[in-house]
């Protein structure tokens, strides 16, 4: 798409669809012209930037290579205040703030490493608007200095850059993160637009509730994740002699740039090294643990094609302005197949052919699960942090020293800021401020023992998720079929065409050889990975493993036998009458290749939203306002949840909301009259509770005895219930 008259038209007739001026398409196409230097866009940025012009907030989920930045960088030379962009690594935001000045855009970043007197002419600059652009890292977004002039400072977007760290179930998940909301609705809630290269469809749901964003005010933009122009490969070598000679071959055989990927700072600077004295080259080294002046040296060297090879911890790449990287080099096992994803996505942005290959060997895929097992929570750790909690004052602000409790809180040393993030969310404290590890906190509540026990319930959900991404990656690595489908299932999407198959440029399994079915029947090739992708939507919506939906075995049956109604799908081993009931619609229809028809929903219900607050410990009159419910409805959520819950988290819950002392006083008359209505109740303790409360207690002092007794099973279709809605 040229500069040329017909095709800036045609692009307005494009941008015409989506409903803003025509003076608007005039100025942005002028802008990307004239300012960025390029001819057209990329696709969907001109979608994603013509609806921050509108006002909707977005969380557009778009692969490494496709132009996030330019999504926010464009809007901010014609918007009327200053765009905050908040990113996690300050030499990508000093990089890119670089870059904007030279192209004519007043952009700055805030950060630590600025001088005082620097910080004090941005926040000045800021607030005459004579920035275009603010670069934040989320750690700042309780710094007293900028809170102190909050009120005072302009913000037309807010850029939440790697969006999925905001998520607990993410790959990169950081607390800091869980404050951008509130630090929105201080700025006076302006448009938001979050941005990330890689989101199941849990961690999606995860973002946008942590965001505060509305079903009524947002847009999701998706990009397919698929890049047929990358072949995908695993090595597992059985020594580290073996491990050297495949390293030696891999970038020996390539004569263009390479990223190597390591898991440890020692590991860097070994293979930087060594890299270098088997080929008398130059290879460039970065990690945290070097000078920013270091990291920055090699980061511009790279970029700028000076230097070929760089051997990096996993921060390296990220805003990396260098298309023609032809490989990708993983030493080691990466921890999540979403975290290897990103990285290898940085191989051939310009389109033409590119590789990533994984090295590994037994015994890395042993030290990532050992250093698995080492990060289990402990409860004597949460309760060290909630005893430091407990002895300060209630009702006033105090600084509290997190990095210091985390030193005795076992392995995860982000325990104590996890904890804090957590109670905040809670309503159980308040972080006034923040600097480095120093947190200006308020106890708004006297800490109880249900909160340890709560602690410890998230934490171990972090702790299962992290073990079940080892799982996938370790899967990833072992798997005989193709291992872009096997990627691409992971996130909930399919091949968008059948061109992988039998492609030798796709991955090493497709190389050898698709593998035979053990099957009697032929299964298709192209129904196949589409049950694939579906049953992992499914599976992650409902936060159970793929295998509890359909088994590999009955999904390759109904590819190969492909039914076309229901009394024929009903004839399939593994189809019983309650999947029939709940799938065999969707199944038909993707068999039958009809996937509009299919409709998988990846923002929950009302009832099911309520249920992941429930667990989260979010305080009741909360839950109902973030998701629009009357609180008798959501107390209804919480005594459905009460009775299914198969874990411990309806006892601490609980008992946040009523005290013991009512079920203590509530028992002995159940216990005489098990029937007694609610009214009755209500009546015979003279209003003392309110019926809300006599409802929770009721199902707390039910679950109680019917777990004491029977057991709890949960109810299979309770996922699918209403709940009121």
């Amino acid at each position: 798409m040229g500069t040329g008259t017909s095709g800036t038209y045609g692009e307005l007739r494009i941008m015409d669809r989506i409903g803003i001026s025509e003076s608007m398409h005039k100025k942005i196409f002028s802008t990307l012209h004239h300012v960025f230097h390029l001819s057209q866009f990329r696709p969907l940025q001109q979608e994603i930037i013509a609806q921050i012009f509108m006002g909707y907030s977005q969380l557009a989920i778009l692969p490494t290579g496709a132009g996030k930045s330019l999504c926010y960088q464009l809007p901010s030379v014609l918007l009327p205040g200053p765009t905050v962009v908040i990113s996690p690594l300050l030499s990508l935001m000093q990089e890119q703030a670089q870059r904007m000045q030279s192209l004519g855009i007043n952009a700055m970043t805030w950060s630590h490493w600025d001088s005082p007197q620097q910080r004090r002419n941005v926040l000045k600059d800021w607030r005459l608007r004579k920035l275009q652009v603010v670069f934040l890292a989320p750690e700042r977004l309780r710094h007293p200095e900028l809170l102190r002039q909050l009120n005072t400072l302009p913000c037309s977007l807010l850029v939440v850059d790697e969006a999925h760290s905001i998520s607990e179930w993410g790959h990169d998940f950081r607390p800091d993160y869980r404050r951008i909301s509130h630090f929105r609705h201080q700025m006076g809630d302006p448009p938001i637009l979050a941005l990330t290269a890689t989101a199941t469809p849990r961690v999606e749901e995860d973002i946008l509730r942590h965001l505060g964003l509305s079903a009524q005010n947002f847009r999701i933009i998706r990009q397919a994740m698929d890049r047929p122009n990358i072949f995908l490969g695993v090595q597992v070598a059985q020594t580290h002699q073996e491990k050297h000679r495949n390293v030696f071959e891999a970038i020996r055989q390539e004569s263009g740039a390479v990223i190597i990927y390591t898991w440890t700072r020692r590991q860097a600077e070994y293979w930087g090294q060594w890299l270098s004295r088997a080929f008398a080259e130059k290879v460039g080294i970065y990690h945290a643990g070097l000078s920013q002046e270091d990291r920055i040296q090699v980061h511009q060297e790279f970029s700028k094609g000076t230097l070929r090879l760089v051997a990096a911890t996993t921060a390296f790449g990220m805003g990396i302005d260098r298309s023609d990287v032809r490989g990708v080099l993983n030493i080691g096992m990466p921890p999540s197949v979403d975290a290897y994803t990103q990285q290898w996505g940085r191989a051939g942005r310009d389109g033409n052919k590119a590789w990533a290959r994984l090295i590994v060997t037994p015994g890395d895929i042993a030290q990532r699960y050992r250093m698995l097992l080492q990060e289990k929570p402990q409860i004597q750790a949460v309760e060290r942090v909630m005893s430091i909690l407990s002895r300060g004052p209630l009702h006033k602000s105090w600084w509290w020293d997190v990095g210091s409790s985390e030193k005795n809180s076992g392995p995860d040393e982000s325990i104590g800021e996890a904890v804090l993030i957590s109670l905040e969310e809670m309503g159980v404290l308040e972080v006034v401020a923040k600097t480095g590890h120093q947190a200006l906190i308020t106890v708004k509540q006297p800490v109880q023992s249900w909160m340890a026990a709560a602690m410890k319930d998230r934490l171990d959900q972090r702790y299962k998720q992290r073990l079940s991404q080892y799982e996938s990656m370790k899967s990833y690595i072992e798997a005989n079929r193709c291992r872009r489908e096997e990627t691409l299932a992971y996130f909930g999407q399919s091949s968008s065409s059948s061109s992988w198959v039998a492609n030798q440029d796709c991955c090493d399994v497709c190389l050898e050889g698709m593998p035979k079915s053990s099957d009697t029947e032929t299964t298709s090739l192209e129904t196949w990975p589409r049950l694939v992708a579906w049953r992992q939507r499914i599976a992650q919506r409902d936060s159970v493993r793929p295998y509890i939906i359909f088994s590999d075995k009955t999904l390759r049956l109904l590819a190969s036998r492909a039914p076309k109604t229901l009394d024929e799908l009903r004839q399939c081993p593994g189809i019983g009458p309650i999947k029939l009931a709940r799938y065999g619609k969707d199944l038909l229809a993707l068999l039958q290749h009809d996937p509009l028809s299919v409709r998988v929903e990846s923002a929950k219900t009302a009832k099911e939203q309520s249920w992941d607050l429930f667990r989260e410990g979010i305080p009741l009159d909360q839950v109902a306002l973030r998701v629009n419910r009357k609180p008798s409805t959501v107390i209804g959520y919480l005594e459905e949840w009460i009775q299914y819950d198969t874990t411990l988290s309806w006892r601490w819950y609980g008992e946040s909301i009523v005290h013991p002392r009512v079920r203590e006083k509530l028992e002995p008359i159940l216990t005489q009259n098990p029937e007694m209505t609610l009214k009755s109740l209500f009546v015979l303790l003279k209003g003392e509770y309110s019926y809300g409360e006599l409802r929770i207690a009721l199902a707390l002092i039910k679950k109680s005895w019917r777990s004491s007794h029977v057991g709890c099973k949960p109810d299979p279709n309770a996922h699918t219930a209403s709940g009121g809605e």
